[in-house]
């Protein structure tokens, strides 16, 4: 059987084998990714930031307000039928909820008593279907980087290096923090500047609403939009595309703060002061190279790259800023807007390198 696969591997062309084959591993990454980001996110044992607080309204700001996956897990819940969702609890309970192995995964961060709350039996069937929410965003996020390179570069080898690298990139960020928001903002964000760069302006405002429920980062996608847009639309139509999403933008999210306004949470704290404290002792040498490696992946042939990554690179230091007021050290989740524009942009450089050097040997 071995033999006869390989001998069909040769007979197709090479573009095809390199394809399937980038298509087979990030397959069994994104069957590794999400184990890594339950043992960071806040699931288990953490009442107030778990899924059920979330569906309740009850949990800490500002996560209570970011309501798309808790709003798809309560739709769903209620048209499954009982029968069906006891069938599903029961099998969950064999295998998740009585199952050393993933017990002692969620005791890795969360767990210190007998079991983990969210592995009660009323508390598994939603989230199974959070986590295949999650999941089914983080597959797309990986679908629309491949079909982003694709259009920006009409390069196969940026595409194969584009989303392996959007999946090798993501365990060491989600297995230290990590929530039910974390991998659609990945897809919202590849998927919205695809439709920017395919000058889809009416889909963007429409889905951009859409993600503003999950998060109201979105924000940084209409910055974006206002960078881009600019020389492809006429006057009015890019003031017109541009009031539609700063309008959609305020109701979803005024709308949704209203709505928790009675039951939301605390304010979690911030790190600010953390990041002060860490800071004034200098910073090692890896990341003084860190920023060099930076440098180079998001600038070399600075000239080749598209317009909008330029564009979403020069938003770079807000999100830094955001990061230093409003995140934790090590919550590198805070930069997830940014990961599709710079994983495309050090893919093309990595492309680049490649070239340069398979060049050199062939001379």
């Amino acid at each position: 059987m071995a033999y006869g696969l390989i001998a069909r591997l040769r007979g197709l062309p090479r573009e095809h084998v390199w394809k399937y084959s980038t298509f087979a591993f990030v397959f069994l990454l994104s069957l590794y990714i999400p184990c890594c980001m339950l043992v960071g996110s806040d699931f288990f044992g953490m009442d107030d930031r778990s899924p059920k607080s979330m569906m309740e309204g009850t949990g800490v700001r500002p996560h209570v307000y970011r309501q798309l996956v808790p709003l798809v897990t309560r739709a769903v819940v209620a048209v499954t039928p009982q029968a069906m969702e006891g069938a599903v609890t029961g099998g969950l309970h064999d295998i998740v909820a009585d199952n050393y192995i993933f017990r002692a995964i969620a005791h890795v961060r969360h767990w210190r008593g007998p079991k983990p709350p969210e592995l009660g039996d009323d508390r598994l069937y939603p989230l199974l279907v959070v986590t295949l929410i999650s999941y089914a965003a983080l597959v797309g996020y990986f679908a629309c980087m491949w079909t982003l390179a694709g259009d920006l570069f009409r390069s196969l080898s940026v595409q194969v290096l584009a989303v392996s690298f959007a999946a090798l990139s993501l365990p060491p960020f989600c297995a230290k923090y990590g929530y039910i928001y974390d991998f659609p903002v990945l897809f919202f964000t590849a998927f919205l500047t695809l439709m920017l760069v395919r000058e889809r302006w009416r889909t963007f405002c429409i889905v951009l609403a859409i993600a503003t429920l999950n998060k109201e980062t979105t924000i940084y996608l209409i910055a974006v939009y206002f960078l881009y847009a600019r020389t492809r639309l006429s006057k009015r139509e890019y003031l017109v595309y541009g009031l539609v999403q700063t309008v959609l933008f305020a109701v979803v999210k005024i709308g949704v703060n209203v709505l928790y306004a009675s039951q939301r949470g605390v304010m979690m704290d911030y790190g600010f002061y953390r990041h002060i404290d860490t800071g004034v002792d200098g910073y090692s040498v890896y990341t003084l190279l860190g920023f060099a490696a930076c440098v180079g992946l998001f600038g070399y042939r600075w000239e080749e790259k598209p317009v909008i990554l330029k564009q979403w690179l020069g938003l770079l230091p807000v999100a830094v800023l955001v990061w230093v007021l409003l995140g934790n050290r090590n919550e590198y989740r805070i930069f997830y807007e940014m990961f599709p524009a710079l994983t495309l942009l050090s893919a093309h450089t990595m492309a680049c390198v490649i070239r340069k050097n398979q060049g050199f040997q062939a001379s």
